[in-house]
């Protein structure tokens, strides 16, 4: 798999969360920000797509390359008037996250996104909440 294929493959996830998942999904109606990389003053919820890898395979008569690439969302207190805790708000928006990218025929002569796994927890600080789940894909030359 070249770096092309990464960046197209990496530009069709970005736009397709944005698309099924982002647009006026915030508790008020507002949309998510899709991002590919950390930010300085991240917003009170926000989906971020990282951790690119490339394995090169070597299974007979097949070509493939495996990638495999995390979609982890953010959610703390601010914009979450209507939701319940920033937990079911996090966990709300991850299962629309699988339900987008599962199973999915993100670019001409791969294979379809497959979700690897998936975990949530508050980490450090209790008012956050990070959801995170693990998909790869199986990309032709």
């Amino acid at each position: 798999m070249s770096f092309t294929q990464r960046v197209a493959l990496q530009n069709a996830v970005i736009a397709r969360l944005r698309a099924d998942v982002a647009t006026g999904a915030a508790a008020d109606g507002s949309d998510i920000p899709v991002r590919d990389r950390a930010m300085n003053e991240p917003p009170e919820i926000y989906i971020r797509i990282d951790g690119w890898n490339l394995v090169p395979t070597d299974r007979k008569n097949d070509n493939s390359d495996m990638a495999f690439f995390f979609v982890h969302v953010f959610t703390r207190p601010g914009k979450l008037a209507g939701a319940a805790t920033v937990g079911a708000e996090a966990l709300r928006i991850q299962g629309a996250v699988l339900a987008s990218l599962d199973d999915w025929l993100a670019l001409s002569g791969s294979g379809k996104v497959r979700h690897q796994n998936s975990s949530d927890g508050a980490g450090d600080d209790p008012a956050k909440h990070h959801a995170i789940s693990r998909f790869k894909i199986y990309l032709g030359e």
